[in-house]
């Protein structure tokens, strides 16, 4: 038996008395908003040099962005059919807790030149070097290092794959039917079973040009677990994931998985399995691996 001995909950020191405001900017800190702040004004030096001056832009501050970023966030709560509305003259329309925060001309130069790297650093497509998404890269390393950083999980763990609504300009987009938002970015994710935050994530950009020995799943998951393994953790998935060879990776690192499994999977008993009578339950057991199926 692996026993789970690791110290569960936050570690950020906020008292009970925090807002969620408080909390979000444990997330997006100065440090970040500093980046934007440098990047978007270097950005809109760049195009004013290569396009001519842009009379109607002055650089942003901290206070700027943190008004972007709140407005932005506002736009996905309260809805209206285009964002020109929330500073309409109509009161019918007219949002006073956007148009009060920023105006409508400094809200649309800012999302015109918000940046988060340095364009003219991008290494070229079909370059060694080429990053899919270079333009995000430093903001998500950072939100990564802060999910880990700010929150030690309980014992149970998922693995799972979550999508990023997006219809804009992409060359590695997502469609999952079935799923509540199916076309986007997909982004494999391990969360708490219990509690569903956030502990680490990777953006799916496209199949992997590198040969995988155990496949795309086993990959994802041990990727994604590395930082958790030798603890005595459990981690849920479904039979995308799952494989023997996943199970007996992960007890070799003392961490538990409990899955469904495709009936296809290599070192799977399949024809034991599809002779089994209707209604009866069977188990099987390799090692520490236990197979359990129910035929209906």
């Amino acid at each position: 038996m692996i026993e789970f001995e690791e110290e569960v909950g936050g570690i950020h020191g906020l008292p009970d008395s925090s807002t969620p405001l408080d909390y979000f900017r444990l997330f997006i800190d100065d440090d970040i908003i500093d980046m934007i702040v440098e990047q978007t004004n270097l950005y809109a030096e760049q195009q004013q040099r290569n396009k001519g001056p842009d009379k109607y832009w002055k650089p942003v501050d901290q206070d700027d962005i943190v008004r972007f970023v709140y407005i932005n966030m506002y736009f996905g709560i309260v809805k209206l059919p285009n964002t020109r509305m929330y500073w309409l003259g109509n009161k019918m329309w007219r949002i006073e807790g956007v148009a009060a925060v920023m105006g409508r001309c400094r809200f649309e130069k800012i999302r015109q030149y918000i940046h988060l790297m340095d364009k003219e650093k991008m290494p070229p497509r079909g370059s060694i070097e080429y990053d899919p998404i270079y333009k995000v890269r430093n903001f998500n390393n950072k939100i990564k290092e802060k999910c880990k950083a700010l929150y030690k999980p309980g014992k149970k763990l998922s693995v799972d794959e979550a999508m990023i609504g997006f219809r804009g300009r992409l060359f590695f987009p997502e469609y999952i039917k079935n799923k509540p938002t199916a076309c986007g970015i997909k982004v494999w994710c391990l969360a708490e079973a219990e509690t569903g935050y956030i502990l680490e994530y990777n953006v799916y950009t496209g199949k992997d040009k590198a040969p995988m020995r155990d496949g795309l799943g086993h990959k994802v998951v041990m990727q994604l677990a590395e930082p958790y393994l030798d603890k005595g953790h459990e981690i849920f998935c479904d039979n995308f994931f799952s494989s023997i060879k996943l199970g007996e990776d992960l007890l070799d690192r003392k961490t538990y998985i409990c899955s469904t499994i495709r009936p296809n999977r290599k070192g799977w008993p399949y024809e034991k399995v599809k002779k089994a009578p209707k209604g009866q339950c069977l188990m099987k057991q390799k090692g520490m691996l236990v197979a359990t199926q129910w035929t209906d």
